[in-house]
């Protein structure tokens, strides 16, 4: 990836971030009596200061959101921006202007939803032919006899 596309990423993950935070910083009262002209830039300054109690009061989607977007990041300081992890390949721009954290290829991402939608449905088959009332009512009881969700 160019120099060019890579700033171009950089500047729309670095705004989601911000949007994510900035949402997080309104929906928290602890911080809602935060202004720009008390904090210099709202956003930066929050962020440096309530890391920590931010992540505690947010759900995990926004946790593991800004978890792809610091990768992302990482990814663009170090050159790796942009290649699917799978399989080397340069992931298509459509999918980065959507997401522009994605770690794979549409391929390749495909693939992966389609073996964990295949695990499921084995799951799920499984779970029926045994039944609850094979396992005395519970299906909790399950992880004690070892049976798991997944097969593996």
């Amino acid at each position: 990836m160019n120099k060019k596309d890579s700033k171009k990423y950089e500047k729309i993950l670095e705004e989601k971030k911000k949007q994510i935070i900035t949402e997080l910083l309104r929906d928290n009262e602890d911080y809602s009596g935060l202004s720009d002209e008390s904090m210099g830039d709202l956003v930066d300054q929050a962020y440096k200061m309530a890391e920590k109690d931010l992540i505690f009061g947010m759900s995990q989607n926004e946790k593991a959101t800004l978890q792809m977007i610091d990768a992302a990041l990482e990814r663009i300081t170090d050159g790796s921006f942009g290649s699917c992890i799978a399989c080397g390949q340069e992931i298509e721009s459509k999918r980065l202007e959507i997401m522009p954290y994605a770690l794979k290829c549409i391929k390749c991402k495909t693939a992966e939803e389609k073996e964990t939608m295949h695990m499921s449905q084995q799951s799920e088959s499984l779970q029926q032919y045994i039944g609850d009332d094979a396992l005395g009512g519970d299906s909790d009881e399950s992880s004690d006899i070892g049976i798991s969700d997944s097969l593996d």
